[in-house]
């Protein structure tokens, strides 16, 4: 089988962006002949490199709405796709969903959209989901099949009338299990806290300082990996809340399952989501969760088990939390135990790959010479 995966950045590492290589390695370990088109070039090319996965770029293929550039981008992926062959094409994140799909137009294949997490859910200012809603009902009759990460999403899209029900297929994610001995097994003098996240507006990182400012008699430090547009303001936060010394801006990592084993709590603020990829490489590794129960991050964690949901805008509770977990590191254990557990059973990469897997498979079958349903 031919495929290739197309996204819009390579400017960054987000949870789609892990999703993707972690799918197209496994895919190009069991034979399968796999090719990623990106926008750009940047860090997520060269982790197709490392990873022996080959890559082309597209300068047009870009985030922003930009009119122009984005027919420029429509007609150059169509000449790539053409030069390509594939027998699939996988898109990724929401401008490449779009364009890629418009691509079908011109020459039928198997179209896959995954959707990390809908532009309407809940959380995003409803003049921008109304607008979001409509073009998606728009793209969604050009795609073969339409890969939700949640159960959550594939409800929110039957809820609006996205699509029909049968294009609609929920593949939860899933993250490589790990071995690492995890930190947060044993008491610490000071709790590191880690969150792994784009300093970006989706992700609510003021509740968070505002949070762990209340907290300045505890002992505790906190690590933000990734990068993002809000560093410089979140910076000022801090210092303004009197605890910058206590926290380390780690920038994009390449080594965040070593990081994430060393601590003891891990965090992540949200005002939506799909299905964090972060929230389950730390559960992955051994870590308590607290996070804004939002999208399908619920079916993650399990309140009190694994980790803690906290209502998003309730800057209280993740107070009371964050309390609660840095005061008793038995809980932090107990959590932590079942976490890595509850990620063994439900949310591997092997379940999600072979999932994803079977729906390529359902899709190119039908397309082979005598093939009879």
């Amino acid at each position: 089988m031919r495929v290739v995966y197309c996204l819009t950045r390579s400017d960054t590492i987000g949870g789609y962006h892990v999703h993707v290589l972690d799918l197209a390695r496994w895919m190009q370990d069991r034979g399968a002949e796999v090719r990623v088109v990106v926008g750009g070039t940047g860090p997520f090319c060269d982790h197709l490199s490392h990873a022996g996965i080959a890559w082309t770029s597209l300068a047009s293929l870009r985030r922003e709405i930009d009119p122009v550039r984005d027919v420029a981008a429509t007609w150059a992926l169509s000449r790539t796709l053409r030069r390509l062959r594939p027998d699939l094409v996988s898109l990724h994140s929401s401008k490449a969903g779009i364009l890629g799909r418009l691509t079908r137009l011109a020459s039928p294949r198997p179209v896959v959209f995954t959707a990390h997490g809908w532009s309407f859910t809940p959380g995003i200012p409803q003049r921008d989901a109304r607008r979001f809603r409509r073009v998606e009902r728009l793209a969604a009759p050009l795609a073969s099949r339409i890969i939700t990460v949640s159960e959550h999403d594939r409800q929110l899209a039957l809820r609006h009338r996205v699509t029909q029900p049968w294009r609609l297929v929920t593949v939860r994610n899933g993250t490589r299990a790990s071995e690492r001995p995890c930190a947060a097994q044993h008491d610490a003098g000071d709790p590191l806290i880690v969150c792994v996240a784009r300093l970006e507006p989706q992700k609510d990182h003021p509740r968070l300082l505002e949070a762990l400012s209340r907290l300045r008699d505890r002992p505790w430090k906190l690590e933000l990996i990734g990068d993002g547009p809000l560093q410089e303001a979140l910076e000022t936060r801090a210092t303004a809340l009197g605890i910058r010394d206590r926290i380390k801006f780690a920038g994009l990592c390449q080594d965040v399952e070593a990081r994430l084993a060393r601590a003891q709590l891990f965090v992540l603020p949200s005002h939506w989501e799909g299905l964090p990829i972060s929230v389950l490489e730390a559960m992955s590794v051994g870590l308590p969760v607290l996070a804004s129960n939002v999208g399908g991050t619920s079916e993650a964690i399990e309140h009190a088990q694994t980790g803690y949901l906290i209502d998003p805008g309730d800057t209280d509770g993740w107070t009371a939390k964050l309390r609660q977990l840095l005061e008793h590191p038995g809980e932090r254990t107990r959590l932590g135990t079942n976490a890595r557990e509850r990620h063994r059973q439900r949310f591997t990469l092997e379940r999600m790959a072979r999932e994803t897997a079977w729906v390529y498979e359902s899709l190119t079958a039908s397309r082979r010479p005598g093939h009879r349903p």
